[in-house]
């Protein structure tokens, strides 16, 4: 559980109305959300791109590396979420 009384006083209202909403039975998507992972698909397509054409230049290494990176990413979440996951655990 954090403590948010180290926190500036935005994050302690977003993480205690993340917490009423949790005691709710849920937290609400935001509308941010769908832009968010828009923007996430944007970058994995760029990384994938640069790992093609190295893989075509015979640079298989990199190309390698780049596939592995973009697959440990973490998971778009939005504040909220993150804030929800953090309280949960």
């Amino acid at each position: 559980m954090i403590d948010v009384k180290c926190y500036s006083t935005h994050t302690r209202r977003r993480t205690e109305s993340v917490a009423t909403e949790l005691l709710a039975g849920g937290v609400t998507v935001e509308a941010e959300k769908s832009k968010l992972v828009g923007t996430r698909r944007d970058v994995e397509r760029g990384w994938f791109a640069v790992s093609e054409i190295l893989s075509r230049e015979v640079q298989s290494e990199p190309a390698t590396q780049i596939r592995h990176f973009v697959h440990q990413m973490l998971p778009a979440v939005t504040e909220k979420e993150w804030a929800a996951s953090e309280l949960v655990s």
